[in-house]
């Protein structure tokens, strides 16, 4: 026993219990999850460079852009995405659809005939065109649903309150690019750089 050991008063002294415990399989479990956490971290600089979105990793997630953002959008979610270069990561898009379409649109009521026309306007099936497993919130339902589960319940666009959850990809696609997040950002980041680049082609890059 050490100097240090003899000097510590109980035999319950939490520094001793922590040497005692941290030995054998608990002991290369603790070193195998420092070193998997390190790892990941470590990677982050890599994904972001290859998105070629760097400043990317400078987002710490605070929602100040979000709660600016008047269609609903969380952008948050396209510093995600961007981060480990994954333009499908999912993010939340609570975005109200008779807002959406009156408002960028200019229609409020939009025919099939309009959405086959116009791939902006949202609807179940222009959203279903795009990824049948994005979420929405049916008038009446607490949980959300995916797209392809609305349609196959029967359930038409007047039935949607709102949009839930969709991929990064799909949320560049429909953001009107309104620019209220940018100012609210406290680390000054251009959020919208990463929305163009997925509108390019769905890619980063």
């Amino acid at each position: 026993m050490t100097d240090y050991e003899k000097n510590i008063k109980g035999p319950h002294h939490p520094e001793l219990n922590r040497r005692e415990f941290m030995v054998g399989t608990w002991k290369l479990l603790n070193v195998g999850a420092f070193l998997t956490l390190g790892g990941f971290l470590g990677s982050l600089p890599v994904m972001s460079a290859s998105s070629g979105h760097l400043d990317s990793i400078y987002c710490y997630e605070c929602r100040a852009c979000a709660a600016k953002c008047p269609w609903g959008f969380d952008p948050a979610g396209y510093a995600v995405a961007a981060r480990i270069n994954n333009p499908n990561k999912r993010m939340l898009a609570q975005i109200s659809i008779t807002k959406y379409n009156k408002i960028v649109n200019h229609i409020e009521n939009p025919t099939e005939e309009d959405a086959k026309t116009n791939d902006k306007i949202i609807t179940l099936e222009n959203l279903k065109k795009r990824d049948k497993h994005i979420k929405v919130r049916i008038k009446g339902l607490r949980d959300p649903i995916t797209v392809e589960q609305a349609l196959d319940k029967k359930y038409s666009t007047e039935h949607i309150d709102t949009i839930y959850e969709m991929r990064a990809l799909d949320c560049a696609f429909y953001d009107p690019l309104c620019m209220n997040c940018e100012p609210m950002c406290p680390v000054d980041l251009k959020i919208t750089k990463w929305i163009r680049d997925l509108k390019n082609d769905g890619e980063f890059r």
